[in-house]
């Protein structure tokens, strides 16, 4: 997938900003009319963090709570006009992010790059054996679903212990959806004269007052028909039903994500983060600086990601998570400044020789077993 995200017309004008004093229940609503799972967070016009739909599912709090107490601050999330779109693929599917942030140098978002152009881009780039793959064999099956008289609470706490943000609704036929942002306005709405989530009004909603339209397939459909099915880019998901009308499974926009990124053999490439607040000049020649370690860095371990973050003390963190451990190595604010290439082709080769002094270890450690 060569050349930049803006060269290749990926980015959206930015949608799903919140500010991070606006009121909870004001972000609930932008979530829901949009349809969004995640909203950007910003601090005085800068790129801040996310707030998660799904972490406020099994959560009772006031609708009047500011939104910077409950976003995740995730400036490394982000990705810049210039980035590769590998970038922001790779976020996308390993946050399950239905937008990435697009930010100036400044971390002003200034954009959004949207999972459904890049699932299109993704095909674009390579075709093969799409068509040729049934949906039903790499759907999700065994369905959590609700039946029409279930409870909202029930509805919000299966949603909150499964982590999913859509629930299908199921009577004697799959009757549409219930999903997590329409579920939490309601609340957020019901609970004006409590100040908290629940009141008795609204306990007693059932599932099919909520319930709304989905976007229903056939299992023997292949994956090329759904990706190229606005209706399915629009719902973000599509129910599966059998010839008989039983629903057989789910599938997601961001499960198709992953699918197609682990098909062009991207889901093993580590994360490479965008990196703060570097002066333009250094910027490029730092993320080629870090692909080339990469891939030596990958000969050794495999790691699953390199970030490079600001620590609370302003000092620069590089690190590598390997198999779910953490090697970090810490690069003081004063070096990074003065010359940022340095420090961090120090940090990543002090990295490396602790990564290889790992794998010799695991060397040694598997001939004593074997002896």
């Amino acid at each position: 997938m060569p050349s930049d995200l803006s060269s290749r017309g990926l980015i959206s004008e930015p949608i799903g900003l919140i500010g991070e004093k606006e009121r909870l229940g004001r972000a609930v609503l932008v979530a829901e009319g949009l349809n969004l799972s995640k909203l950007i967070v910003i601090r005085e016009g800068r790129f801040y963090g996310l707030l998660d739909m799904e972490a406020l599912a099994g959560r009772f709090v006031s609708p009047s709570a500011r939104v910077e107490e409950f976003a995740m601050r995730a400036v490394g999330l982000a990705v810049l006009p210039d980035s590769d779109p590998l970038e922001a693929l790779l976020l996308a599917f390993r946050h399950n992010l239905p937008i990435v942030p697009v930010v100036s140098r400044g971390r002003k978002v200034i954009g959004v790059v949207k999972r459904g152009d890049l699932i299109r881009e993704l095909v674009k780039y390579r075709q093969e054996g799409i068509d040729n793959t049934r949906i039903g064999d790499v759907a999700t099956k065994g369905l959590v679903s609700l039946s029409p008289n279930d409870s909202v609470m029930r509805a919000r706490y299966l949603m909150a212990v499964n982590a999913i943000s859509s629930l299908p609704v199921i009577g004697d036929r799959l009757r549409g959806a219930v999903r997590l942002t329409r579920l939490l306005a309601r609340l957020y709405e019901g609970s004006e004269r409590s100040g908290l989530l629940g009141p008795s009004g609204v306990k007693k909603l059932s599932a099919s007052e909520l319930t709304e339209e989905v976007f229903v397939v056939e299992d023997k459909e292949s994956l090329g028909e759904l990706i190229a099915s606005e209706d399915f880019l629009k719902f973000g998901r599509a129910f599966l039903v059998s010839g008989n009308g039983n629903v057989t499974g789910v599938i997601t926009a961001g499960d198709v994500l992953k699918l197609l990124a682990k098909r062009l053999g991207l889901a093993e490439l580590p994360v490479i983060l965008s990196l703060p607040n570097l002066p333009p000049e250094v910027s490029s020649a730092a993320r080629e600086l870090l692909i080339s370690h990469l891939e030596r860095l990958r000969r050794l371990s495999r790691p699953m990601s390199v970030t490079v973050s600001v620590g609370e003390d302003e000092s620069y963190m590089v690190r590598i998570n390997v198999d779910g451990s953490a090697i970090e190595e810490s690069v003081k604010a004063e070096e990074f400044v003065s010359d940022p290439l340095r420090a961090l082709r120090s940090a990543l080769e002090r990295l490396e020789k602790r990564l290889k002094k790992l794998k010799e270890l695991k060397t040694e450690e598997t001939t004593e077993a074997k002896d």
